[in-house]
């Protein structure tokens, strides 16, 4: 066969499926594009796009800024002996590595430090190979909440401290090879020196499937040095003693809190943390998406989401609407949407019923059974469900300073239970039982 007719039988083919293409529903077509472009993945196209976005960051107008960052991250690297370089040997297997950019903004949504990650593409190892365990645990917030009411009731010193390149410290216990990224001031390599060349990892790096677990290991055995331990209830919570005083430390991956009686012995555990790891100690009105308000004076401490509610009441546009006064209407009673029956489309429902459920989580439980309730139609909503949630997104608008307030009393520390019935709410109506 001569190469014309089999490029004209190949031209052929590709129309034909180009046709039947066409003809599956929108739904369909989408999903057989992602199965195809997964099947015959190019990875020169998708290098070529990962620089593009580090083009975009290090020639757009915030240039020096993205720059520094870089450059930043690359320094890290060499002074904690990340990797080495070694000669490439043909039947070892590698993986790539990209650069992912950050604004880091204060409540108030400034930008206050721009953040650059160089992160290996985890998804190309393989469980048994390159990796086994990846579990590790944060802390939940619920966790958060119990150390800041006893940081109130007993009016602790409170101090927060972020790990800069936390990951970077985590020892590997396989062995992984990453292609030579690309880096800037000095750090680039001509193509046949990086085809020559691969990294040899020597610690845990951003993006790797252990990374995480590697971290906590790394950070829970610095912390048994000086006879800290977990709590049962929460593997991130430790507890120990600097002298004769308790200290109390929470840790969110990278993020930390401490907790103490008096200012000498935070002092103390912030020195033994900045001898080991380089820390930078932060202001301690904000601590992962919640914001604190304290009054050392009458013992008071208040954590609430004010600047994240804002955000959220404006990306759904309900900042001009109607505030109700109750997060769910207790008349409404929502129904699954039956087959035949008509569905909301182009509505954002999940992304606002997620929004809703990290505010609910952390500091705003008023909204908890509401969003509960509409959490339960993330794949089948009508707009029936659509208006409940706007509903609950205007509540929150006409609440937005509200929150969670602990406070010392004169009586002894008591922790009371509520428990509330709720066997008529089966029908995904509102609470409509009594509380015990």
């Amino acid at each position: 066969m001569s190469k014309k007719s089999m490029s004209e039988q190949k031209t052929q083919m590709n129309e034909k499926k180009r046709m039947n293409f066409k003809k599956l529903p929108k739904k369909l077509q989408i999903w057989r594009y992602r199965s195809f472009k997964k099947k015959h993945h190019n990875e020169s196209c998708e290098i070529e796009r990962i620089c593009e976005l580090q083009r975009e960051a290090t020639q757009g107008a915030d240039a020096p800024q993205w720059i520094d960052a870089i450059n930043s991250e690359l320094k890290a690297h060499q002074e904690n002996g990340t990797w080495s370089l070694v000669e490439r040997n043909p039947g070892v297997k590698t993986i790539d590595s990209k650069w992912v950019f950050k604004l880091m903004r204060n409540p108030e949504g400034d930008v206050y430090r721009y953040k650059a990650r160089l992160c290996a593409r985890g998804f190309l190892q393989q469980r048994g190979v390159d990796y086994n365990e990846t579990f590790a645990p944060v802390v939940r917030y619920d966790s958060i909440r119990v150390l800041l009411a006893l940081v109130a009731a007993e009016d602790l010193e409170l101090a927060q401290f972020d790990i800069q390149t936390a990951f970077l410290h985590g020892q590997l216990e396989e062995e992984i090879y990453m292609e030579v990224p690309e880096g800037l001031s000095g750090e680039k390599q001509s193509k046949s020196a990086r085809k020559s060349a691969v990294c040899k990892l020597n610690k845990s790096l951003y993006g790797l499937k252990q990374a995480p677990r590697c971290w906590n290991k790394k950070f829970s055995a610095f912390l048994h040095e000086f006879c800290f331990k977990e709590t049962e209830a929460d593997q991130c919570i430790f507890v120990g003693n600097v002298g004769n005083e308790s200290v109390y430390l929470a840790l969110f991956v990278d993020d930390g809190l401490i907790a103490a009686k008096s200012l000498d012995t935070l002092d103390i555990m912030l020195g033994r943390l900045s001898e080991t790891f380089k820390i930078t100690i932060g202001d301690t009105s904000m601590f992962v998406g919640m914001q604190i308000k304290r009054d050392r004076a009458k013992q008071k401490l208040f954590i609430h989401q004010s600047a994240y509610a804002k955000r959220i009441v404006s990306k759904f546009k309900m900042s001009e609407a109607k505030k109700a006064s109750v997060p769910i209407d207790p008349n409404v009673v929502l129904y699954p949407v039956l087959e035949n029956d008509k569905k909301a489309e182009n509505v954002p429902y999940r992304e606002a019923v997620g929004s809703l459920m990290f505010l609910a989580v952390v500091s705003r439980p008023d909204i908890a059974f509401a969003v509960n309730t509409v959490s339960k139609f993330l794949n089948n909503h009508n707009d029936e469900h659509w208006r409940a949630v706007k509903r609950i997104i205007s509540y929150v608008s006409g609440t937005i300073e509200y929150g969670i307030e602990y406070f010392c009393s004169e009586k002894a520390c008591q922790q009371p239970g509520i428990c509330s019935s709720s066997q008529m709410v089966l029908s995904h109506g509102a609470l409509k039982g009594k509380s015990l």
